[in-house]
């Protein structure tokens, strides 16, 4: 037989249901049951028939007094979203919304649950709506008034563009969005920020609490900093998706030389644009781990600017880490650069990257590329399958012999080397010490690199024989005519002669000429001479045999090719040399 007692807690549970249930109906409400809690969260119907924000509330409060005098209690009521337009916010692109936004704002931080199981942060659990719009706002330092470090906050859009916002403010120097290390997983989405070159977007600051930020679909156009980055620690963990750039903007991400630190650390960048008149897209003086995917970049002003640059050359070793894949770059101006980089160690990527969108050899000798990193070693430097112009200055220092170097350009067109210019033109050594010390220059690989001059050959370890320690590969080049024969003089329309262009200082170490016997039936007296093409050229090798009998000629030789006439050798065949022959080889072993 049951007890009174139980009959008692199931009439109370019941009537518990039921007052539950009628207010969930009556404004718009979900119920969950979260271990111990009973949460009530918004279904993001309004049911209330326009009753603003603050008469909902003290109907929750008049409710909650009414289970407790019952004996029941709920221990948490929660909205999951707020609605701009349920505060007074127009919109119109003349109202003045500050108050209201700042009242909407600072709503949304008092809603949150604190939760001993995410590090002693409170949870934050609200997403703020913003309808299509143009939102005046003349204040600053949004987020300020949070009190408690939160974990949470999303504030949407309905789309870019769609929904602005117009930053007013009555002075210079603001910010507004000011994260006092508070907020934690904050959330833009689907909006847009039209400021003005004297303000700046978000000011964040760090000791640990602010961090891991998202950035989707959103636009800012004309700041002078959207994101910097203050503190001792973290400010990490942030990233933009399919976000754009416009106007002036100064700064994109930014951490200055005080109050920073090497703590900040992973921002990734897809899809992104950042298409200004002027600018530096990302300015890192402590702090890095940088990932770009794709994107668009563009210098449209004569001003310019400088897409990434990393400074210092002393940091904390794991930060110093750079990759950018797919990125098309437009320098429309001569000030236009891709890299500034400091850094003494770590690794700097660029991968399947364009910079020659709008060259037309006219800014060829524009630099687009620094690395100046002073008295220490470089980072791991690799650009491998880019389109690259204008000059990549390698800045040395009396004592930056005895840090290793690796610099590698791999498979990439380099738009720079034209016909009648080198790898002199593209690469520039800047001396930065007063005392000269050429050692101190790195060696730069080029591994299966395309010029614009075809005839010029791309593999070189360029600097090699300056360098304190230059390592440096044997290269072996095949020579033959345009159908892949060994050079003849079948007709009168055949020179019997090609001609290649070695990298400047490329030391020929090695000739070969080989062909096996009956490759040909004749029998004449074949004879090929390799040398260079100066005035009064100098002989390398003479090869001569009865053609049919086979050829098996090597001879080892030490021709510095230092100059532009002794880099270019010739291979002349003789008369005799009058039968197709793709079994033979004529090659060339260098070093350099």
């Amino acid at each position: 037989m049951k007890s009174e007692k139980g009959h008692t807690l199931k009439r109370r549970n019941l009537l518990r249901s039921i007052l539950l249930f009628i207010f969930a109906f009556i404004f718009g409400y979900t119920i969950k049951k979260e271990g111990e809690n009973i949460v009530f969260e918004s279904t993001g119907t309004s049911k209330t028939n326009g009753k603003d924000v603050k008469l909902v509330a003290d109907e929750i409060k008049v409710l909650k007094n009414q289970l407790a005098e019952k004996g029941l209690q709920i221990n948490t009521i929660r909205k999951s979203k707020l609605y701009a337009t349920d505060f007074g916010i127009v919109g119109d692109g003349k109202t003045d919304d500050t108050k209201a936004i700042d009242n909407l704002i600072n709503t949304a931080l008092t809603y949150k649950l604190h939760d001993t199981k995410l590090n002693n942060n409170y949870m934050g659990t609200i997403e703020i709506l913003f309808p299509a719009g143009r939102f005046v706002y003349k204040g600053k330092n949004l987020f300020y008034a949070a009190t408690n470090r939160t974990a949470g906050l999303k504030i949407s859009g309905s789309g870019r563009y769609v929904t602005r916002f117009l930053y007013k403010p009555l002075t210079k120097g603001n910010y507004m969005f000011y994260n006092n290390d508070k907020l934690l997983g904050l959330t833009f989405e689907d909006m847009s920020f039209y400021g003005n070159i004297d303000n700046s977007f978000m000011l964040s600051n760090s000791s640990g609490g602010a961090q891991n930020y998202i950035f989707n679909r959103v636009t800012w156009n004309n700041w002078d900093k959207v994101m910097e980055l203050i503190g001792d620690n973290t400010n990490s963990e942030m990233t933009w998706y399919s976000c754009n750039f416009n106007g002036t903007i100064k700064k994109g991400l930014y951490s200055g030389t005080k109050n920073t630190s090497d703590q900040f650390l992973n921002y990734n960048f897809f899809a992104c644009n950042y298409e200004v008149q002027e600018g530096d897209f990302i300015d890192m003086s402590k702090g890095g781990n940088i990932n770009i995917y794709g994107g668009s970049f563009i210098h449209i002003g004569k001003n310019g600017g400088t897409f990434f640059k990393l400074n210092n050359n002393i940091h904390a070793r794991s930060v110093q880490r750079f990759i950018c894949s797919g990125g098309r770059f437009e320098h429309r101006v001569p000030n236009s650069k891709l890299l500034d980089c400091s850094w003494g160690f770590g690794n700097v990527n660029f991968l399947s990257c364009s910079t020659t969108a709008n060259e037309d050899g006219s800014m060829d000798k524009s630099t687009r590329v620094v690395f100046r990193p002073g008295n220490t070693g470089m980072p791991i430097i690799k650009f491998d399958g880019c389109t690259l112009g204008g000059v990549h200055e390698y800045w040395y220092s009396i004592n930056s012999f005895s840090n290793p170097q690796s610099v590698v350009y791999d498979s990439c067109h380099l738009w720079t080397v034209k016909k009648g210019k080198t790898y002199s033109d593209f690469i520039k050594y800047i001396d930065d010490s007063a005392y000269p010390n050429s050692g101190s220059k790195p060696r730069i690989r080029f591994v299966n690199c395309k010029n614009e001059d075809w005839k010029q050959l791309s593999d070189s370890d360029y600097g090699f024989e300056s360098t304190n320690i230059g390592l440096t590969n044997k290269k072996i080049v095949s020579v033959k005519n345009s159908r892949g024969e060994m050079v003849n003089r079948i007709d009168s329309k055949t020179e019997g002669i090609e001609t290649i262009l070695l990298p400047i200082g490329a030391i020929i170490t090695k000739i070969i000429v080989f062909t096996p016997v009956n490759a040909v039936t004749s029998g004449n007296m074949a004879k090929w001479t390799i040398e260079t093409q100066e005035t009064d050229p100098a002989v390398l090798a003479i090869v001569s045999g009865i053609y049919k009998d086979g050829i098996n000629f090597s001879k080892e030789l030490f021709h510095i090719c230092d100059t532009e006439e002794k880099r270019k050798i010739r291979v002349r065949a003789s008369t005799e040399v009058n039968q197709n022959n793709k079994k033979g080889f004529i090659l060339i072993e260098y070093i350099g």
